[in-house]
């Protein structure tokens, strides 16, 4: 008998702390959220767009989206990639969708300095994953890259390619 209502009284109190934490989701800003197409992992929103554009009309259409909170607006932008967990996820988020696509453009270029990759926002990467004699500046590649090879064996390393070869894109919303 007192195992029965000892068993009673924690399917009680766990019902009850399932009921308050479902109260809780649902508060405004309790719950991250993504716009939809949007894919949340961590901290962030990420959409694979297969439409083949220039870096730089990559970079603008994924400025369109935006995720609004309570006083925030964080809009997309070309993914950065923070960290190898990260770019290991893009890769796998990648893969599911790319077809035949053998590269991606991510959200890192060198316009302004040769050889100095940067956000578009001006901001060195915390992470980089440059594949064998990457990045390499032939015929003026200026903006970056997750490409598959056979030489590199679908790793998730970034190429540079000119910013003008129109390639799909990956957009982030940072949160």
């Amino acid at each position: 008998m007192k195992i029965r209502v000892t068993i009673l009284f924690l399917c009680l109190s766990l019902a009850m702390v399932n009921a308050h934490w479902r109260t809780f989701l649902k508060r405004p800003g309790s719950r991250r959220r993504c716009p939809s197409g949007f894919t949340l992992w961590g901290r962030g929103c990420y959409r694979y767009f297969n439409y083949k554009c220039t870096w730089d009309s990559a970079a603008r259409y994924c400025s369109r989206f935006r995720q609004t909170r309570t006083h925030k607006v964080n809009r997309a932008h070309l993914v950065t990639i923070d960290s190898a967990r990260e770019n290991n996820f893009l890769l796998n988020f990648w893969r599911r969708r790319r077809g035949r696509n053998t590269a991606v453009w991510i959200g890192y270029n060198d316009k302004r300095h040769e050889g100095k990759f940067v956000t578009q926002g001006g901001c060195l990467p915390r992470y980089k994953r440059w594949d064998r004699s990457e990045p390499n500046n032939q015929h003026g590649e200026d903006c970056a890259t997750m490409w598959k090879t056979h030489h590199n064996r679908d790793n998730g390393a970034w190429n540079d390619l000119r910013c003008t070869t129109k390639l799909a894109f990956i957009c982030k919303i940072s949160l």
